[in-house]
């Protein structure tokens, strides 16, 4: 009998000992994190960036002229890229960094800049055939706060596109002409009133016995042409 007592007392005293632990031991720290809100105008309606969907839609100049010169190949093809509203909702996206409580980490961290987007069709065509296909795909312009070289553009004095795509997807024969397997594309363009510029890259590997290193390569850029 006095041997489960005693048991039974040890179990209390390590139960009181442990609530009293739990009691003293501070709750682990969070992580501040950014946090996105996203309002809708309409399309003509000005956005808090002081541009309305209609004005970074016309940035684009809906159909442009280009210049396709490849990287992975000789040679260049003319062509053009175009551009048409997909819907009339548009969105202006801020973030705002948050502090849960007295307990989060005490750092400073950078939200991304507002931004405005609108959706939109974009069609891309080579004359030699390497491109004739259309994506849904984003609009977009903000508040740069920094850039490679020069001064930022002002938001909506530019509009970008980025996405990745499928290469077998594709309606050319961009894909097939690729000395490489290649599963994905990668687009970035940027608009401005008078010129445009683009990047088409798509990631390969190189493997040997120690193992296989991934890189980007660039396929083709893309320019404005005005003959």
């Amino acid at each position: 009998m006095r041997l489960i007592q005693f048991f039974g007392l040890l179990l209390a005293m390590a139960t009181t000992l442990h609530a009293h632990i739990l009691q003293r031991t501070p709750t682990a720290k969070a992580w501040p994190y950014c946090q996105e809100s996203v309002e809708t105008y309409e399309w003509s309606e000005q956005t808090p960036l002081g541009f309305s969907g209609g004005d970074l839609f016309a940035v684009t100049g809906q159909k442009r002229d280009v210049k396709f010169i490849y990287g992975y190949k000789t040679g260049e093809s003319m062509g053009y890229v175009e551009l048409k509203q997909r819907s009339p909702i548009v969105r202006y996206i801020h973030s705002e960094p948050i502090y849960t409580s007295d307990n989060t980490f005490d750092i400073g961290i950078v939200c991304p800049s507002a931004r405005v987007e609108v959706d939109v069709d974009f069609k891309i065509y080579s004359e030699d055939k390497a491109f004739d296909d259309n994506f849904a795909t984003t609009l977009s312009s903000g508040t740069l706060d920094w850039c490679f070289e020069g001064d930022c553009p002002n938001a909506g004095s530019y509009a970008d596109i980025y996405f990745s795509l499928d290469l077998d997807k594709l309606n050319g024969n961009f894909h097939k002409d690729i000395p490489a397997p290649v599963n994905q594309m990668r687009w970035w363009g940027r608009f401005y009133e008078d010129e445009m510029t683009a990047n088409i890259s798509y990631s390969n590997c190189e493997c040997d016995e120690s193992g296989c290193v991934s890189f980007q390569v660039n396929g083709a850029s893309i320019e404005s042409y005005n003959p």
